[in-house]
């Protein structure tokens, strides 16, 4: 069974790229999001027949930093009848200047069970550091210059999209795998006028959308083809509407069912 590991914030930086701070104007919302996950059109295991389930995305802005929690629940049906749950949690912690983070993994699927733990830390902005792994084993990973920390990615994506680029690529370390970092390459297109957004709809305010298209590549890996792929509708406050992520033969679906806004702390 695949790992779930949507993270909104997707990728990060081309090791000899220094990287200029997000833009001011990028204003991420705190807030709690639940989506309906589903198998995706055109998966064609052989072994799963349908997928269904939820997932809870909540990101909240601390004193100091940004923390970042996804619990999801999907149930797969086999071929042979046989139903098989899958659970993920995860959350993070990354400081307002991007160079610190900590991390922490629980997956459980049917009867097997697996954790990733650790913290990471970069030297300045757009340099290199290292990732400290506690579980499942203690390891160091040396991360490249200009490595970027989830939520520093996710302010890059969005203003890269608010400027009219059409494709970012960049090394990122979020901790959701041993694999990390990951080399991703982002395809970004705007979205397409809606006369009732997705998420205003459901109490967000108004906000601009687009597509973005990534492929992971495990970074010490020099794989010419991604370990998976994500498709996301995002909006430029960071709310996701919609998503899909692809495997080899097997894509899972999520869709927004509802979203609630989050205070900023009185720091």
């Amino acid at each position: 069974m695949p790992p779930i590991i949507f993270n909104v914030s997707l990728a990060a930086c081309l090791a000899a790229t220094v990287i200029a701070p997000a833009s001011a104007d990028v204003v991420l919302s705190p807030h709690q999001a639940v989506y309906r996950m589903a198998l995706a059109p055109g998966s064609h295991t052989i072994d799963i027949t349908a997928a269904e389930g939820l997932m809870v995305y909540r990101v909240a802005r601390e004193c100091g930093g940004w923390t970042v929690e996804n619990h999801t629940v999907i149930r797969y049906l086999q071929e042979d009848g046989d139903t098989v749950e899958d659970k993920w949690a995860f959350v993070s912690w990354e400081s307002e200047d991007g160079l610190g983070y900590r991390f922490r993994v629980i997956h459980k699927n049917g009867d097997d069970a697996g954790r990733i733990e650790g913290v990471a830390s970069l030297d300045r902005a757009g340099g290199g550091g290292v990732a400290h792994y506690t579980a499942p084993e203690e390891v160091d990973v040396e991360l490249p210059e200009g490595t970027l920390f989830p939520t520093a990615h996710l302010r890059r994506l969005i203003e890269a999209a608010q400027n009219g680029e059409k494709r970012l690529t960049r090394v990122v370390f979020d901790g959701t795998t041993e694999d990390n970092p990951y080399l991703v390459n982002v395809m970004i297109a705007p979205g397409q006028r809606q006369e009732k957004p997705l998420a205003q709809v459901l109490g967000a305010p108004p906000s601009a959308s687009f597509w973005t298209r990534g492929a992971f590549y495990p970074y010490f890996a020099n794989s010419e083809t991604p370990d998976f792929e994500m498709t996301i509708q995002l909006r430029a406050d960071g709310i996701a509407e919609r998503m899909e992520q692809d495997f080899d033969d097997l894509g899972l679906s999520g869709t927004l069912l509802g979203v609630q806004l989050l205070p900023y702390p009185d720091c």
